[in-house]
């Protein structure tokens, strides 16, 4: 995508860099919609399965009935899939019954110059996944519940197509154990006068920096009738369906595009980032589009996978 001079402006002026979430909530809303249209196109009674059961989420009555009001009775279910896909940033230090920040990401040290890839053990978004897919899909298991599960899956796979939630740069600059935290303590400048973010930040804002529903439902439309984002051109893509192939497959991103196989400079220093070169927004807003898409698609497919007779 030609990211636009107003986009950067305003990821620009986040000086601060809090913890590494996601793409922002937009990226998962808009991810939600690209897969709400997919199934509405393809598997209309997946879809009804599914609103079905996200109308069962415990907060449904509390925190969206009332926003959902606020769109026309047609958009409804739609704008529901991208509550859905961005709840579990939502509840994040505010109902800790549901927060798993651990889920959220896998950070595999990136060591530029060592091939060798080694996936850490314990609890992360590769463990979240397949547990929150077994409670979405079991029967035994009650509606709310299961409604919770399905939740976490749009947002686990929306995450892990986030390149930067695969990975830690860890380098001299960068030590171990944190490393950069995914890119949370690599700062850079977009432009040389730009102000100074996260490496982080600026991936998780590259595709839409809005959370309103009609620019959400805009930016999935025109993303999904890109030729080269059509579901028949990324097929190769959506016949791997292991969860840690698309994790491998994120943190080769991270590794070429995001670090540029380690030639990416970076500061530590919050108030001093290193400007990035002038085609570096450019190709990396392209790379965020086709993983935004490619996360929709995945959403739909799994939804069909589990709901699907």
């Amino acid at each position: 995508m030609r990211v636009v001079i107003a986009l950067f402006c305003g990821i620009c002026i986040l000086v601060a860099t809090p913890p590494a979430r996601s793409w922002n909530k937009a990226g998962h809303m808009t991810a939600a919609a690209i897969a709400y249209a997919d199934l509405k196109e393809r598997n209309p009674e997946v879809l009804a399965k599914v609103v079905q059961l996200l109308m069962r989420q415990p907060h449904f009555v509390s925190k969206w009935e009332d926003k959902l009001g606020q769109v026309p009775q047609e958009d409804r279910d739609l704008y529901l899939f991208m509550l859905a896909a961005r709840w579990p940033d939502d509840v994040r230090k505010k109902y800790p019954q549901y927060d798993r920040p651990a889920w959220h990401s896998v950070k595999i040290p990136y060591r530029p110059g060592k091939e060798k890839v080694k996936i850490p053990d314990g609890e992360s978004i590769i463990s979240a996944f397949p547990q929150n897919r077994s409670i979405a899909k079991s029967t035994a298991e009650g509606e709310k519940a299961r409604a919770v599960a399905v939740c976490w899956m749009f947002h686990l796979i929306g995450d892990v197509h986030q390149p930067l939630h695969t990975i830690k740069l860890v380098t001299k600059q960068f030590p171990e154990p944190k490393g950069d935290r995914g890119g949370s303590g690599f700062y850079i400048r977009v432009t040389p006068t730009g102000s100074t973010i996260s490496l982080h930040k600026l991936w998780d804002g590259l595709v839409l920096g809005s959370g309103k529903f009609q620019e959400v439902r805009n930016k999935a439309t025109s993303l999904r009738n890109k030729p080269r984002l059509k579901r028949n051109r990324l097929g190769e893509q959506l016949a791997v369906k292991s969860f840690r192939d698309w994790v491998l497959g994120s943190y080769t991103i991270a590794v070429e595009q995001a670090y540029r196989n380690g030639t990416l400079r970076g500061s530590t220093a919050r108030e001093d980032g290193v400007a990035l070169s002038a085609d570096y927004s450019d190709k990396a807003g392209k790379t965020a589009e086709h993983q935004i898409v490619l996360s929709g698609y995945r959403i739909s497919d799994e939804m069909v996978a589990l709901f699907g007779r």
